[in-house]
């Protein structure tokens, strides 16, 4: 009764506090920008400038082969302003590709390239009426890239590459629908705004009650001091669940695993929790402890990073905390996620923020016996 009479005093406390609006109000403005700024599904087909220095008969053969391929069948013809003048360009969209055709001379596809930063393709014959491209780059392409630029082009190795990807058997194992590119980015930013925020919180209302004395009293209470800090992991665990519905509910509506992920939000919060107490504990106010948590939260980041560059995703990444709460909630959205997952995450995390729960009541009794 002591620990429930402390925790609705502190959602009291809370609800005054200018803190507990930060989350919320974060939640509200980060669901507005999923809503009406991101997109369903980005936009990733590659952009392509070419010039045809060929017959005018070979242009229009290319040109209806490439209306074959336009997503509705038709070009549309734009004028581009390039140096002060207006160049007539040929724009065509296929599933993977943006192709803007210059009209005019090959000078104009090259100031293109160099005005908007892109490929430059100029496509000729040589003296064996064989078709060859001239590229013109940007100046900071690979020799990797260059080499794959080379490669494209060359038939019999381009033909040899198509029959093996051709003969090759891909079977699919798994059962996951996609999601798409706005519910894809709603992992990372769950983990960030609902869990490690959290450990920011927290010690600014650590830092508060210790300015005002708060602490000092609790101490020589009959309560014990855990009682204390477990009301404030509370708190997180509350203003945490409710910006994660906050955002969820409204994109994603009943698809997730809602009671799966009120159980890793709970396991979210003590542990943000436990080390936003126990850096507080080493402080006296947040200027002081800027530094040490800029360093937990850059750590707790990094797997945000590993997230949206798969390419760059170490082992290492793993056996940080956030890497396993970002692909836990990644599996809660999906309809058939992997619950077994979500739950040995929860019980690792919470594990970890045990251990630095009582670490930190540790060094509150320290601190408040001195």
């Amino acid at each position: 009764m002591k620990f429930l009479s402390s925790f609705i005093k502190e959602i009291v406390l809370a609800s005054r506090s200018f803190y507990f609006y930060i989350e919320i109000g974060m939640a509200i403005v980060l669901l507005l920008i999923m809503l009406f700024v991101v997109p369903d599904s980005f936009d990733n087909r590659s952009t392509e400038y070419i010039y045809y220095d060929l017959p005018k008969e070979l242009v229009d053969t290319i040109k209806s082969d490439m209306l074959k391929q336009d997503l509705d069948h038709k070009s549309e013809e734009i004028n581009m302003d390039i140096e002060d003048r207006e160049v007539s360009v040929s724009y065509y969209k296929t599933d993977n590709k943006k192709y803007y055709i210059v009209n005019t001379n090959k000078q104009d596809l090259i100031d293109i390239a160099k005005d908007k930063k892109k490929l430059g393709i100029v496509m000729k014959l040589n003296e064996k009426k064989e078709m060859i491209y001239d590229y013109f780059l940007q100046g900071y392409e690979t020799d990797r890239l260059k080499n794959i630029y080379k490669l494209v082009h060359a038939k019999s190795s381009v033909d040899s590459l198509e029959q093996s990807i051709k003969n090759q058997e891909v079977v699919t194992t798994g059962n996951y629908d996609k999601l798409s590119d706005r519910e894809n980015s709603l992992p990372p930013m769950l983990a960030i705004n609902c869990g490690l925020m959290g450990i920011f919180i927290i010690a600014a209302y650590v830092f508060l009650d210790k300015k005002e004395g708060t602490i000092r009293a609790f101490a020589v209470s009959p309560c014990p001091i855990y009682q204390y800090l477990l009301s404030k992991t509370g708190i997180i665990t509350i203003t945490g669940i409710v910006s994660s519905l906050i955002i969820l509910i409204p994109l994603m509506g009943s698809t997730p695993n809602y009671l799966m992920l009120i159980v890793l939000l709970v396991a979210t919060g003590f542990f943000s929790s436990s080390i936003g107490l126990l850096i507080a504990s080493f402080f006296k106010d947040v200027i002081e402890s800027m530094g040490t948590i800029v360093v937990v939260l850059i750590t707790f980041v990094l797997p945000v990073i590993g997230y949206y560059i798969p390419s760059w995703n170490p082992q290492w990444l793993s056996y940080i905390p956030s890497y396993q709460i970002i692909q836990s909630i990644k599996e809660i959205i999906l309809q058939n996620g992997d619950m077994s997952y979500v739950a040995l995450s929860s019980l690792r995390v919470v594990a970890i923020g045990i251990v630095v729960f009582i670490i930190a009541n540790l060094r509150y009794k320290k601190i408040l016996s001195v």
